[in-house]
């Protein structure tokens, strides 16, 4: 067992491939159970809403975790209650597994447990993101945790619906997201976290606008699928047939991608897979149903890779990454609120290849405003100038709660009672602190110290 707690130490993608999985894996499974709450026990009428009420928890339970994790105090277990909100949501999965959906008690059963999926969502990829910022793989581990998911799912769920064997994952995902969070180093995000300065590359509302037209892209296409279908008379393959299964590869490629060129290839990569799926929808015959079906699901892999792995990458450069790491997931369920607006699904095959091409023409427009089209690195700037306090504390005796006032006093102007302030300690300590520091390097003012840091700095 310690041998294993090592590795996964050492193993930083590891943690994050397995950390993404279990929470996938939970995610489809409870998902794909409430969606069908109410059925046989609700009117017709109010069952096809239930989806939409659905994915309106969803987003209110990550909602939930933003402001808990902007209000919250370190001194409080944050790793404690996401592993408990985690056994909750698994808890409740179990009970749909094997409980009738069409009973008031489903109904109840499947809200509470969305709503903790929605929190136990927003601590998850907060998580991953964090990893994602100490050196983790975003493209590699997304690929692999979502593929080991998706596969699991299908092969449990969907295909033979093994409920015996299925119950197991509930449970083991609940135990991989308890032991992510409360392991030790899950609560340094809460102790260490710092506001950083938005990247100056990466525009999150281009990346919103372009996963948004993602979305409508694949949303119209696989209406177009159904009016072919139809037309048709296809009855080949559903929806949760075998051409499902080509959203794993489809992910591994693009997860690749994602790993090259400091991950500029993915954003062209999506693009590629929407322009085929387009050309198809453009000049396929009547026959093409089954290769449109094959495309909506390689394109469906598209968005999601898009979407989680610029958002992650992104998050930790944001001022609010709590948000930002789950943007994409929340605009996933916005998007399945929005298309519930009556008579979108009821468009002519014109309006709905309309809708495609100003989808994808918005995409190529806001790929090129953020660079993601633009296949050249940046030039590398100059390392920055090495940091002279710690050189300094280690010369003068310096204790750590010195050096942090020694910043203070030499990179602000501020007034000792703004220091003590910002720092969280009284103006006594701050003016301690200050006397001791001029002592122990012999000088007198600000001025002299700042005049010390500058000439360490120039060594």
């Amino acid at each position: 067992m310690s041998k294993i707690k090592l590795f996964l130490q050492k193993n930083i993608d590891v943690i994050c491939t397995l950390l993404f999985s279990a929470f996938m894996l939970l995610q489809l499974i409870a998902l794909r159970m409430a969606n069908g709450a109410g059925s046989g026990y609700l009117p017709d009428v109010w069952q096809g809403r239930v989806y939409l009420f659905i994915q309106i928890i969803v987003i209110t339970g990550i909602i939930c975790h933003i402001l808990l994790y902007r209000l919250i105090s370190k001194k409080i277990g944050y790793g404690g209650i996401i592993a408990a909100v985690s056994v909750l949501c698994a808890s409740l999965a179990e009970i749909m597994l094997f409980m009738p959906a069409g009973s008031a008690a489903f109904l109840v059963v499947s809200a509470i447990a969305v709503l903790c999926l929605g929190f136990v969502c927003g601590a998850v990829y907060l998580k991953i993101s964090q990893l994602i910022n100490e050196g983790a793989r975003a493209g590699v581990c997304i690929a692999l945790g979502y593929s080991l998911a998706v596969a699991l799912q299908y092969v449990f769920q969907l295909k033979w619906t093994v409920k015996h064997v299925l119950a197991l994952f509930p449970v083991l995902s609940a135990a991989a997201l308890a032991y992510s969070f409360l392991h030790k180093a899950s609560h340094e995000d809460i102790e260490g976290r710092e506001e950083r300065k938005p990247s100056p590359r990466s525009m999150p509302i281009f990346i919103i606008t372009v996963t948004f037209a993602m979305m409508v892209f694949t949303h119209f296409y696989n209406i177009y699928l159904h009016q072919l279908q139809v037309s048709t008379g296809y009855t080949g393959h559903s929806a949760y047939s075998w051409p499902r299964l080509l959203m794993i590869p489809a992910m591994l490629l693009l997860g690749l991608l994602a790993e090259v060129k400091q991950g500029r290839l993915l954003p062209i990569g999506s693009l590629c897979v929407v322009v085929i799926a387009m050309l198809n929808a453009m000049l396929g015959e009547g026959d093409t149903y089954l290769l449109g079906m094959c495309l909506y699901y390689i394109s469906l892999a598209a968005v999601v890779a898009y979407y989680h792995v610029t958002f992650l990458k992104a998050a930790q450069s944001t001022k609010t990454p709590a948000l930002w790491a789950v943007m994409g997931r929340m605009l996933d369920s916005l998007f399945v609120i929005i298309t519930f607006i009556p008579g979108i699904s009821s468009l002519s095959g014109l309006a709905v290849l309309a809708l495609d091409i100003a989808a994808l023409c918005i995409m190529v427009v806001f790929m090129a405003l953020n660079g993601d089209l633009v296949l050249s690195l940046p030039t590398q700037q100059k390392p920055e100038p090495a940091d002279p306090f710690p050189a300094i504390a280690e010369q003068y005796g310096i204790t750590p709660g010195e050096l942090r006032v020694l910043r203070e006093v030499v990179l602000t102007d501020d007034k000792h009672e703004a220091i003590a302030l910002r720092l969280g300690v009284s103006v006594s300590t701050v003016r301690h602190y200050v006397s001791s520091i001029y002592k122990k390097t012999g000088t007198q003012t600000r001025l002299a110290l700042s005049k010390l840091v500058d000439g360490v700095r120039k060594q």
